[in-house]
Formats: C-alpha cells, sequence, structure tokens
C-alpha cells in the first residue's frame, strides 16, 4: 500500500494516531473490517478533493507568478518602439552598416540630416541667415560650395540630436559622432590655416562648440568658441559691412562682399558668437571673448537685423 503524507480525517477527528496507509489505515482495518469497501471509497474520495484543491492552489500561484513577471506597458512600448526603429533602420538601408564613411553621402542621407540640423539649431539657437544655409546646403547655390568642416559640423549635430526623434533614431551613432567630430576638425584646421571660407571656419566652430557642450565637454567647447570668436573680430565681423570705411568693408583677412545677403549672414554670424558668449558667462562663469568696444558695437548690428 501507499503512504499518504497526512492523516486520515477520521483519526484527525478522534484524536488517534494515524499511520498514514492510503487507502485503509490501521485503525480502519481493526475497527471495521466489514464495512472495507465503503471505507475505501471515502478515502479515495477524500485523496481526490485534497489533488484537485492542491492544483487549484499551484494554479492560483502560477498565475500570480505570470502576473508578476508580466512587462509593464511603458516597457512594451520601448520594445516595439525598439523594433520600430530597426525596421525603419532597414527601409532606410541603414541597418549593420557605416553609412558615415560614405563620401559623399547620398542625397537621402544628406536631406535627412539637414532636417535635423536646421531642427537642433532652433533649439540651441544658431542665429545663421537661414536663406543662405539653406543654398549652401541644399546645393543650389551656384556662387559657392561650402567648405568640409561646415557640411561635417552639420552632419555631426545631426546626428548628435538623432536619438531625440523616433523617425531619425536609426541615424543616430557615437561612431557617426565621433566620425564627423574628426572631420569637422580636421576641415577647421584646413580652413583657417589657407584663409579658406572663413565664415563656413566660424559656423563650423560654433555648432562644434554647441555639440561639446551638450555633450558636457564644456572646456573643450569653450576652446573652440574662443577661438573662433577671436578670429570672428579679427575678421571684422563686428563692424556694419554696409558703412564704407570700416573694418567690417576692408578687412584684408575677410575678402569685402557686394552681395546684401551675404553681408547679412555675416551679421548674423557674428551675433551667434555674441550669444553665445554671453550664455557661456552666464551659466559657465567663461571670460568673455569680446570687449567694451564690441558691446557697443552690437548696438548698431542689432539695428540691422
Amino acid at each position: 500500500m501507499a503512504t499518504n503524507t497526512e492523516s486520515c480525517a477520521e483519526c484527525v477527528k478522534r484524536g488517534r494516531e494515524c499511520n498514514s496507509i492510503f487507502p485503509e489505515c490501521e485503525f480502519y482495518r481493526r475497527a471495521a473490517p466489514s464495512q472495507r469497501g465503503g471505507i475505501r471509497q471515502a478515502r479515495q474520495q477524500q485523496e481526490q478533493e485534497y489533488l484537485i484543491q492542491y492544483a487549484q492552489g499551484l494554479e492560483r500561484k502560477l498565475a500570480q507568478l505570470k502576473s508578476a513577471n508580466q512587462p509593464s506597458s511603458s516597457a512594451s512600448r520601448r520594445t516595439s518602439g525598439s523594433e520600430g526603429t530597426t525596421s525603419r533602420g532597414t527601409l532606410l538601408g541603414l541597418e549593420g552598416k557605416q553609412w558615415w564613411l560614405e563620401s559623399p553621402l547620398p542625397a537621402l542621407t544628406h536631406g535627412v540630416l539637414v532636417q535635423a540640423f536646421n531642427n537642433a539649431a532652433e533649439r540651441h539657437h544658431l542665429h545663421f541667415c537661414k536663406s543662405i544655409m539653406q543654398d549652401v546646403l541644399s546645393g543650389s547655390s551656384s556662387s559657392r560650395e561650402p567648405h568640409p568642416a561646415l557640411i561635417n559640423s552639420v552632419y555631426l549635430l545631426a546626428v548628435a540630436s538623432a536619438s531625440q526623434i523616433p523617425k531619425l533614431a536609426p541615424y543616430s551613432s557615437a561612431q557617426a559622432e565621433s566620425h564627423f567630430l574628426a572631420q569637422a576638425r580636421e576641415g577647421m584646421t584646413d580652413s583657417i590655416s589657407r584663409v579658406n571660407r572663413l565664415v563656413d571656419y566660424l559656423k563650423a566652430s560654433a555648432i562644434v562648440s554647441i555639440y561639446l557642450i551638450k555633450k558636457g565637454r564644456h572646456l573643450e567647447g569653450y576652446y573652440h568658441y574662443s577661438s573662433a570668436a577671436g578670429t570672428a573680430i579679427a575678421c571684422g565681423l563686428h563692424s556694419n559691412p554696409f558703412v564704407s570705411g570700416n573694418p567690417g568693408s576692408q578687412n584684408v583677412v575677410l575678402l569685402p562682399t557686394s552681395d546684401p545677403l551675404e553681408a547679412i549672414d555675416r551679421i548674423y554670424t557674428f551675433w551667434t558668437f555674441y550669444y553665445q558668449d554671453k550664455v557661456y558667462a552666464i551659466i559657465f562663469g567663461f571670460a568673455s571673448a569680446f570687449n567694451e568696444e564690441v558691446d557697443a558695437s552690437v548696438v548698431d548690428l542689432m539695428s540691422l537685423m
């Protein structure tokens, strides 16, 4: 006979010691030999009820464990979002590719990154002349081609901001950021050493400075900004380019321009540096790159904006 782990109900009721022999304990065999069949059926029914209740208890515990381990709705949304990001990356042909190494970038990728940069530029108060930036970055300007330093700095800020926009998440990559930062720095060195498209150098420096500050590399960002701010003063960007005879229109470092739109672009570029100078001084306590003479000239420039 099999051994049960619990005393039978009758033995418990009578307070007797039960040897737990199933289906009939020693007490039943001695006390009621003529009723073995009925006793056996009663014990079997008790055991069935016990097993049913035990199984139901296990099912309730299992249900509790499943509910406790079930991912939350926010986690489900994150999972679905990552799956959506992967599918978008697949559709764009970016999955598993080092797309940032292509030179030049495909037109689709270039357009997406330029749009991402435009959105980021507004958030970070990069006050460039929008019409000139649009013409230069879209390639529709027949008069001039943007310096690689400017192009790579635009890509840099766009990639750094891509993670904040779900549809641009496939473009977010730390490797791409490192690549574009190195390319922008190399281009800035080339521009300043060759005195080549200095306004593009200044714009690239402002963008790279914003990127480094955004990444918490404050001193490094201030280094780029302060160096370029000094160059902006040397180029006479703080002076009114529409007044003949002032340093802004006859500077030997930066050739004068007869294009009013380009002159306005220079004013906006200087204003970007002046704005950054005040923000960095207030928030980070950095020394101002501009003296009182420059502060006085800003009043005239603001009247032209």
